[in-house]
């Protein structure tokens, strides 16, 4: 199934693109609700990205390409609560804590005595969650910013 690149619905009875013999991971589409020519247009251009990136991954062999971008801790804790958070690296500090380093590079300690178990899973990428954008006051006269070039 190709899912829509808007609402996520199956494509097959809309427009699909990309290489017919190719998986269906490597292909983008849109349903007949959203099949549109500025779609179409975004759709080709995330579709070139794709592939880009599914080359770049094929073609690099080294150990670091291959190491994942984060983990998924989840922690089952004595008096019954589980947490899952998501982080760039872990370790046990001297079998007394779990250390783990989040996506803002914060260090987050967990007593392992109140620790019953932690499952570790690799993510192949890490989400972050950057900071809001300060808010326009109006004071000021920035020019607004376009996508589109003046000619």
């Amino acid at each position: 199934m190709v899912p829509c690149h808007i609402c996520g619905q199956n494509a097959a009875s809309g427009w699909v693109y990309g290489i017919p013999p190719a998986p269906d991971r490597q292909k983008l589409g849109l349903c007949p609700k959203h099949d549109t020519m500025e779609n179409r247009r975004i759709v080709r251009r995330q579709w070139i990205r794709l592939m880009e990136e599914e080359a770049a991954r094929a073609m690099s062999g080294r150990p670091e390409d291959a190491k994942p971008h984060g983990y998924e801790v989840e922690i089952d804790f004595l008096d019954g609560g589980r947490r899952t958070i998501q982080c760039r690296a872990y370790d046990v500090m001297e079998k007394q804590d779990l250390l783990a380093i989040t996506a803002e590079d914060e260090a987050v300690y967990y007593p392992l005595q109140h620790i019953r178990t932690f499952r570790v899973r690799p993510l192949s990428f890490l989400p972050t969650h950057d900071k809001e954008p300060a808010q326009n006051t109006g004071n000021s006269k920035s020019p607004q910013l376009s996508d589109e070039k003046n000619t």
